[in-house]
């Protein structure tokens, strides 16, 4: 099915980079032309061929330098009579004859040969017509109509300026000459637009390699690929070599070697005897295969290089510039096709990464909706894993947390791991090779971390192995935190390289704190409602013994600590007036008691509030499904009563304190029960009714003494305390009285949320 050139919509920009950049490239003439007809621009070897300087040729229109044949073409592409078919990409002629439609090609093949008559406004020639095979190459570009290439290639006997027998030379002579130079302009013209058109860049890489053997009569060519360090150059495509060495030798890329010296070189370099050279030695590749002469050229830039295009002969050969220019546009071409693929892969990754993120974000969300019907911490983790194991986007997941004996990780929950997790040893410990990884980094740290090549990190070593077994090449460990306690590290794995690019962290990072809150949730929640409870009393001695205060006799008591969110707390309490001034002293000396404000003082008794913008023992406690229930500042040493759910792991909580706290000592532990059920049924629905803020709304008001009459704190000042409006502050409390009521009044049962 065609279409007419006239329907295809015409472009808004000019013609596409690559197409400029392939101008660039060739050693033919090349002009370019908008869809109007203009030349907008044109290349050296045209400017050097014609003697007509740049300015007065661009902005004319194409029949100021076109004749003939060429030009009756260009009339039928500018105004719209020549039929293009539909969905054709890239570089494609098209043109009508005597009113015949003519056949549509691409690619290498898309060429119409004809004779053609440039003519020059100005230049030493004058307005004298030149003939040269001219090749008209329409561009379509994303269904855009961007104007036109012209490939100009003069023959020997049509350019004056390269006519004649130079010296020393036969006619003969300079036929050949000429007639080798054309075959490599052909040469470079036929891989300029193959390359255009070819995505494996491995067989451009063939491709040019066998034309330059073939164009110059080389024994040998060559590409060589600069490693990531620039410590090795491979060779990566090549003719003429032994059998399996292409894609396996490699040459050391230091001056010693000629590829090694042409990449600190600005120019190509030449050799015409090996043997004899004194800026480099012959590496293995080139003694053993008997070279004695040869050209290499950087492909890319002297700055950013990406290997090196070389051909070589057993024998003493000396090469012209016409060979060194042809090995350079070679290189040149190749340069242009790495970027151009490199770009596209950037491009490709991009819409990978936009296409992972969408599916992340609905993972997220369904992940979350499942997290809140849970009831236990294993449920939460568990979906959690399923979750992102399922994802299109990843391998397998699953959750661990340290073992404080062994500093090593073990699992918690999982996901498709299959065994993976019985052949590998993760820890937590910074002096160990197996704690390098992200998991341990995310848990010395808290924060998430990822490996985005696992198997060019050297980091990722202990594991490499497993990753290729497996099939990832990318982990991320997500650590499990909320209001400063850390309950495991989240680990995912994907066979993407590079995966994890700041937007998809930002995103699946926030599964951390999400399901954080939903365990500590969960484990507060069997703390206030189970039945039987172990209580332990730990003891600090020489609390203040590091801060410069004054020292006390007095007793100061905290009675109830109340979560503000962000790791922070209030802390409600009653001491005497020595007390205070302790208080008060260790507020100013330590950062951690932001402020101090007294509730009440009367007859030497005082009551207090103080924020902290952060404990590490009241997290770790909270962190282990714990709560302090008082604790009591005496002579200097603090003793505190903690209550954890029937089957904690005391032992691991008591570990987790002396880590962060090394001060801290058990004293007791016993077994406690619930028996009154009228507390029971309020404990129900203190914490099965209530939600996290009205519970903390009324602990605050109770301690602040808002209940008092008359009130020690208004309800305007607890507000400003929990960092939360009055209006907020009083709905809270209402609704949570209510809620209470209900339950004392009429017994256990559903309660309609009015707030």
């Amino acid at each position: 099915m065609s279409k007419r050139l006239e329907e295809i919509e015409g472009g808004d920009g000019p013609i596409p980079a690559r197409y400029r950049t392939l101008r660039n490239t060739l050693t033919a003439g090349v002009i370019d032309l908008d869809p109007s007809g203009q030349i907008v621009g044109v290349n050296e070897p045209f400017l050097e061929r014609t003697g007509v300087s740049r300015e007065a040729i661009e902005g004319e229109r194409y029949t100021a330098v076109l004749g003939g044949a060429a030009a009756d073409h260009l009339e039928a592409l500018v105004d719209g009579s020549a039929d293009i078919l539909e969905g054709r990409e890239g570089l494609v002629w098209a043109a009508v004859s005597d009113g015949v439609e003519m056949e549509v090609e691409t690619g290498a093949e898309a060429e119409i040969e004809s004779r053609a008559e440039v003519t020059v406004p100005t230049g030493p020639e004058g307005d004298r017509p030149r003939n040269c095979q001219c090749r008209i190459h329409p561009i379509i570009d994303d269904g855009h109509y961007h104007g036109s290439v012209i490939v100009l290639e003069w023959g020997a006997e049509t350019d004056s300026r390269h006519e004649g027998v130079g010296v020393g030379q036969t006619e003969a002579d300079t036929r050949h000459e000429l007639e080798r130079r054309n075959r490599q302009q052909s040469a470079i013209a036929t891989l300029g637009e193959r390359a255009l058109e070819c995505d494996d860049l491995d067989q451009l890489m063939a491709e040019v390699t066998h034309s330059v053997a073939e164009t110059l009569e080389a024994d040998y060519c060559k590409v060589l690929d600069l490693d990531d360090d620039d410590r090795e150059l491979r060779l990566r495509q090549g003719v003429g070599w032994q059998a399996g060495i292409v894609g396996s030798a490699t040459v050391a890329a230091d001056e010693n070697s000629q590829a090694g010296y042409t990449l600190l070189s600005a120019g190509p370099v030449v050799v015409t005897d090996l043997e004899s050279e004194t800026r480099f030695s012959g590496p293995a590749l080139l003694t053993d295969h008997d070279v004695t002469s040869g050209i290499s050229v950087i492909i890319g830039t002297l700055e950013e290089p990406w290997g090196i295009l070389g051909t070589h002969d057993t024998d003493h050969r000396q090469y012209t510039d016409d060979d060194v220019t042809f090995i350079q546009s070679l290189a040149n071409i190749l340069a242009t096709a790495i970027e151009r693929r490199e770009r596209e892969q950037l491009l490709e990754r991009q819409r990978e990464q936009l296409a992972t993120l969408d599916e992340l974000n609905s993972v997220v969300r369904s992940i979350i909706d499942t997290v809140i019907e849970q009831s236990t911490r294993e449920e939460i983790e568990g979906a959690v894993c399923t979750g992102l194991a399922n994802a299109d986007s990843y391998a397998f997941a699953w959750i661990g947390e340290v073992d404080r004996e062994s500093q090593q990780v073990r699992p918690r929950a999982k996901a498709n791991t299959g065994g993976y997790l019985e052949e590998v040893t993760i820890s937590a410990d910074p002096d160990v090779e197996s704690g390098q990884g992200p998991t341990g980094r995310a848990i010395r740290t808290g924060q998430m971390a990822v490996t985005n090549d696992v198997l060019e990190d050297l980091r990722h070593k202990p594991w490499r192995e497993s990753a290729r077994e497996y099939g990832y090449q990318s982990s991320a460990a997500i650590p499990i935190v909320h209001e400063g306690a850390t309950y495991g590290v989240l680990n995912v794995y994907t066979e993407r390289p590079q995966a994890f690019a700041d937007r998809e962290q930002a995103v699946i990072g926030q599964l951390g704190e999400i399901v954080g809150h939903a365990i500590a949730a969960i484990e507060r929640k069997r703390a206030l409602t189970s039945d039987e409870l172990v209580e332990i009393e730990l003891q600090y001695r020489g609390l203040f013994d590091t801060v410069d205060v004054p020292e006390t006799d007095d007793r100061i008591r905290f009675d109830q600590t109340v979560p503000i969110g962000g790791g922070r707390y209030v802390v409600y309490g009653t001491t005497t007036d020595n007390g205070l001034e302790t208080l008060r002293a260790v507020v100013e000396a330590e950062p951690r008691w932001e402020t101090l404000t007294v509730i009440s003082h009367a007859f030497g008794d005082v009551r207090f509030e103080i924020r902290l913008a952060k404990s590490d023992v009241i997290s770790t406690v909270t962190s282990h499904g714990g709560s302090v229930e008082r604790a009591v500042l005496e002579e200097g040493d603090l003793q505190m009563t903690v209550r954890l759910p029937q089957g904690a792991d005391v032992r691991q909580l008591i570990d987790a304190l002396q880590e962060h706290t090394p001060g801290i000592e058990p004293l007791t532990r016993r077994q406690v029960s619930r028996s009154d059920s009228s507390t029971h049924q309020l404990s129900n629905a203190w914490v099965g009714d209530l939600t996290d803020r009205q519970r903390e709304s009324l602990e605050a008001a109770y301690f602040a003494g808002f209940f008092e009459w008359p009130r020690e704190r208004t309800g305007e000042a607890v507000a400003e305390s929990m960092d939360i409006s009055p209006a907020t502050f009083h709905q809270h409390v209402r609704a949570g009285k209510r809620k209470l009521l209900e339950t004392l009044l009429e017994g256990e049962g559903e309660h309609q949320d009015r707030e």
